[in-house]
């Protein structure tokens, strides 16, 4: 029954960063506008938009490598379940930050979020 807990968590993770990456796409209109820093640097070397969906092909294959881990080379259940937090916050994280960008106001998260950025 875990298994299939730890599916809809890796669907989530994909489905959330797809939206992230619309709603990042739609709103951007230059680097500068970009709040990760990490991002503007890749931004620079790749473009607004090759960044946006590498990083989402990214998000992919770490997701289904990490889903086929967690299927066939642990034994322990607390890797689900650890999986599964992960996996959550992920999720929660991603689709606060889609709504942030939609929405063009942030929220309760993104606030959070934002105040770990380097001013």
């Amino acid at each position: 029954m875990i298994v299939y807990f730890t599916y809809f968590v890796s669907a989530a993770v994909i489905l959330t960063k797809w939206f992230d990456c619309k709603t990042t796409q739609s709103k951007i209109k230059g680097i500068v506008m970009e709040m990760n820093p990490i991002a503007r640097i890749l931004m620079h070397r790749f473009g607004i938009k090759g960044t946006i969906w590498g990083i989402f092909a990214l998000t992919i294959i770490i997701t289904a490598f990490s889903q086929l881990w967690i299927q066939y080379s642990t034994s322990y259940i607390l890797w689900d379940y650890g999986y599964i937090l992960m996996g959550t916050f992920t999720a929660i994280v991603q689709s606060a930050t889609a709504l942030n960008n939609h929405q063009g106001k942030a929220n309760m998260i993104t606030k959070q979020l934002f105040r770990l950025l380097p001013k």
